[in-house]
């Protein structure tokens, strides 16, 4: 079961991040989320952790698994950490 060998490999991960890695699998495949260093996990990251867009059906921040735009969301962001957007100047 993959999502045991995450857990196993990288037991240091959220139950939050556990769920976004499994969801967007789909998207990217298992295996590029064990590289903790690749844009997709840490698109996956950010999601599950740091993305502050308000979710009216929690009243808090960031996407439900299940609201259309959460893989729409996960895209942008791949891209961001895809093309280095830390660095970017302007």
């Amino acid at each position: 079961n993959w999502s045991q060998s995450v857990s196993f490999s990288l037991p240091f991960l959220s139950e939050k991040l556990k769920a976004t890695i499994e969801k967007l699998s789909s998207l990217s495949g298992k295996e590029v989320f064990s590289d903790i260093t690749s844009p997709q996990y840490l698109a996956a990251k950010w999601i599950a952790e740091q993305d502050s867009i308000p979710n009216p059906s929690t009243r808090g921040t960031g996407l439900s698994l299940d609201d259309p735009r959460f893989e729409q969301r996960y895209i942008m962001a791949l891209f961001f950490f895809s093309m280095n957007g830390y660095n970017w100047k302007n």
